[in-house]
Formats: C-alpha cells, structure tokens, sequence
C-alpha cells in the first residue's frame, strides 16, 4: 500500500492572505508537486506565465503543480486526487472564509489514505480585535485557531509593532503552546509543509479535536461478499466512518468497495486472489468485531 497523502489545510478569515499564500506556494513548490483545493478559481489570480492548460475545474502548471475546485462534494474531491495517477506529493485544501478547519481534519483522520500534516490559520493583524468583537464572527475565528497547529500573522507591516506584540500575547493565551509566525512573508516552506519530525502534532490532532478514531484493516485469502460488508459497515451496525478496498468473491470476482458516511460504492476490477479492507471510525462507537466476523 502507499503511503498516506500529506495534508496541509490553509484556513482564515476573510482577506487574511490566503490567496497570496497560495501563490507563493504554487510559484515555488519546494520540489514537490501539489494539488491545491480551492472553492472558486475566481478567488485566487494564478500567475499566468505557470498556466499550461485549464480544462473544466482543473488548472494545470508547468511545475507539476495542480489546482482544483472543490465542487459540491468535498470526499468525492477528494477521493479524485487520491485515485489519480501520478498521485501528487501533496494536497492543500484551502478553506473558506468562515469555515471550520477541525471538519477537514476529522475527514483526513477518517481517510486511511490522509495525513493530516499541519492546520494553518492566518491572522489579519488588520482587523482581527474587531472582528473577534463582533459576535456574527467571533465564533469562527476562535475555530480556526483552536483548530491550528501554526498561526500566522499577516498584514504586520499595516500596524504598530507594539499592536502586532498586543495580538501575539493574546494568541498565545487563546491557542497556548501554538507556534506564531509574526510574516508570511518570510515563511518557510518547509515549516508550513510540516516536512520535519512533528509526531506531537499528529498527536496534538488526534486529541484536541474531541475525537479519538479506531481502525481495522484485513489482508489475506478470505472471500468476501460485497453486499454484506455494505451492510456491516454501515454506521448504524458497526460505527464505520470510512472504508475502502478491494474484496474477491466465491465466485472470483472482484469487486473495489469504498464507504464515505452513508455512501458506498461497489466497482468490479479485474479478478484478484487476495481481500484487503482499511475501515476507521470514532473510538466511541466503531465496532471493528462486527468486520472482522465476516472473515471465513
């Protein structure tokens, strides 16, 4: 199996520096390339001097790097980049102005072939106090950064520097023990890719989101029919959240079977001599023992 899909998740308010972030990426990707997520091309002016082909929702670039809109289904997206061949070296989903990161996060933690690798949330020196005074929007802003593990604080050169010192001492008090990058100007890629040893971030996610996940796989000769590892996996019977894999049948069929929520899907491939099956779901209610009583 390959390994996991790195995830960076770039999150903010309303004109915190999003875009330009994500053109400073796709302008120098570090080497690697990535597939960016986006809910509108509208919003983000790629440089066009990079562009060699924009069909439908994709922009293809010279560097290898690629940039998509999410569409109406954000697993489905995402199950896209994970099926594509080449697969990228990474994925950046970008989110909208007002929405919570932590739901990204518990889909990557749900998808076997994720890893959640860092939470980004920009901060606009600018208008970050007001905002956070207003009680339409203070909610989200609290969520993007309890959901960070790196703050970043841009438009710095717009204020006072005892204003910018102000809002690092009341961001360490709100997300304590969370790194503050004072520019994203002088950002490293690296640092934002999160491609040094961070296993007390993995951790740090694992926890503060107020949810532990469990997981089950099987790979070996059992037989397996699709339709009632439908039904065991559903969440009502076993707590499965997330499912995928390939089952052979008695009758040597092959089937490729994923389940998203509620919704499965069952594709024949061709035939197989092997079963292999990853299912994750909540620590609370996964019940892996109902998967595991299928195997025969």
């Amino acid at each position: 199996m390959t390994d996991p899909l790195p995830l960076t998740v770039i999150t903010g308010y309303l004109g915190a520096g999003k875009t330009t972030l994500l053109n400073a990426i796709l302008a120098r990707p570090l080497g690697q390339t990535i597939t960016v997520l986006v809910n509108d091309f509208g919003e983000i002016a790629i440089d066009e001097s990079l562009i060699i082909n924009k069909t439908g929702d994709t922009i293809a670039l010279t560097n290898g790097c690629v940039c998509c809109t999410i569409g109406g289904d954000l697993y489905d997206a995402i199950d896209k980049i994970l099926t594509s061949e080449p697969r990228p070296d990474r994925l950046i989903i970008e989110t909208s102005g007002v929405a919570d990161p932590s739901k990204i996060l518990q889909i990557a933690m749900a998808e076997p072939d994720l890893r959640a690798d860092r939470c980004a949330t920009l901060i606009d020196c600018v208008n970050f106090t007001y905002s956070l005074g207003d009680p339409f929007l203070a909610d989200s802003l609290l969520r993007q950064i309890q959901a960070a593990d790196l703050l970043i604080l841009t438009k710095t050169d717009l204020v006072p520097p005892d204003q910018v010192a102000d809002l690092v001492d009341q961001l360490a008090v709100t997300a304590p023990g969370i790194p503050i990058h004072v520019s994203s100007a002088a950002l490293r890629t690296e640092t934002l890719f999160g491609l040094r040893d961070r296993p007390e971030l993995a951790h740090k996610h694992h926890h503060d989101h107020g949810t532990e996940y469990a997981t089950w796989s099987y790979q070996g000769p059992a037989r397996l029919d699709p339709e009632t590892l439908n039904t065991a996996s559903t969440m009502n019977a076993s707590g499965c959240l997330r499912l995928k894999g390939h089952v052979t049948t008695k009758d040597g069929e092959t089937f490729a079977v994923q389940r998203a929520g509620a919704q499965w899907q069952c594709n024949p491939i061709p035939p197989r001599t092997d079963s292999q099956v990853v299912a994750i779901g909540t620590a609370q209610s996964f019940q892996p023992a109902k998967l595991a009583a299928l195997i025969s």
